[in-house]
């Protein structure tokens, strides 16, 4: 038997289908399981034991347009696959396995849905992500029986975050917090403002821990304002990590805050102990499962929003203090 999963975008929700395809592995133990992924997300499947295959997908470049789709198709269907698991759920998503004529396509009706011949309804709109995922995967007799998330970095990662240790005079048994400054250019309304992530700094800096920024290089307008309203001294690793050494600079925390976004995913794939702070999105539907961690969102009239505007002045966000996460810090880590 030959499955093809696709999901190829967006690098956060690529972590919250490992445990779908750790299930469909179970299921399957035999079967020949490739994933269609994105150049972000590709990452996230490196060193995947569930999966045997990667196959490429570029729909800003060599994939992009019809003949970019026709080629892609045509790619596909060489494999003869036959099953697809559509955890894209787009209509790109849905006419590349049509074209491709995979006997047995599930996913769900949506948009283009009805090109998926075995679909369901999308009237679950409240489930946690996982459990989104195992709607559809019911439809192969497959159901939730561990929801945890793992990614897999190698050696090579963990050794560059050692050198970035050094080169910081990071301390080898110090109490490492780390705070992600913001989540993506787009997504503004999540973040908490640069001056209160500053004045965080400074009220964990009187606790004697190693305070460690990380973040995109799209972000260093952000940093700069964070450190221009901060005293203490931080360690600026912001743009500094790919990937796979931000997986594994998280899995080296002790505790890392942060807002809904792929980082957060990370830190509960990797089993890392974190803050997770909510405002425009449901933390019912995008918080990821995890052991350890805190989750701070104002439950105001008009949560969840969705808008990348706030006219209210990101009044959610505003109403997290800095003396509620200090306090969630010290739950999670002895200070």
């Amino acid at each position: 038997m030959k499955i093809l999963v696709i999901k190829y975008s967006a690098l956060g929700d690529a972590i919250l289908i490992i445990s779908a395809l750790r299930a469909i592995r179970n299921k399957f133990p035999d079967a020949f399981i490739a994933i269609l992924a994105g150049p972000k997300t590709k990452e996230v499947y490196k060193n995947c034991p569930y999966i045997d295959e990667i196959i490429m997908s570029d729909f800003k470049k060599r994939n992009a347009g019809i003949m970019g789709m026709w080629l892609l198709k045509r790619k596909i269907k060489k494999y003869k696959f036959d099953i697809s698991i559509d955890i894209q759920n787009n209509n790109r998503s849905h006419i590349l396995a049509f074209l491709a004529k995979i006997p047995k396509r599930y996913g769900y009706n949506r948009k283009l849905g009805m090109l998926c011949n075995n679909a369901i309804e999308n009237d679950r709109p409240y489930l946690s992500p996982i459990r989104h995922q195992f709607y559809v995967l019911k439809e192969l007799g497959i159901v939730l029986n561990d929801d945890s998330l793992k990614l897999w970095p190698d050696k090579e990662a963990y050794d560059r975050v050692e050198k970035l240790f050094k080169e910081y005079n990071v301390k080898t048994d110090s109490v490492k917090i780390g705070i992600n400054i913001g989540a993506s250019k787009e997504w503004v309304t999540k973040n908490l403002s640069p001056e209160k992530i500053g004045k965080l700094c400074d009220e964990l800096n009187k606790r004697n821990l190693d305070i460690i920024l990380t973040g995109m290089e799209s972000q260093f307008d952000i940093r700069d304002k964070i450190i221009s309203n901060t005293n203490s001294k931080v360690i600026d690793l912001v743009g500094k990590t790919d990937f796979s050494v931000l997986v594994s600079l998280i899995d080296m925390l002790d505790l890392y805050i942060t807002p809904d976004s792929a980082p957060l995913h990370i830190a509960a794939a990797m089993n890392t102990p974190f803050i997770a702070y909510f405002g425009p999105t449901d933390p019912k539907r995008h918080l990821p499962p995890a052991n350890e961690y805190k989750l701070l969102y104002k439950d105001i009239s008009c949560s969840p929003c969705y808008s990348k505007v706030c006219k209210l002045n990101n009044k959610c966000l505003k109403m997290i203090t800095v003396e509620e996460i200090v306090k969630a810090v010290g739950e999670l880590v002895k200070l």
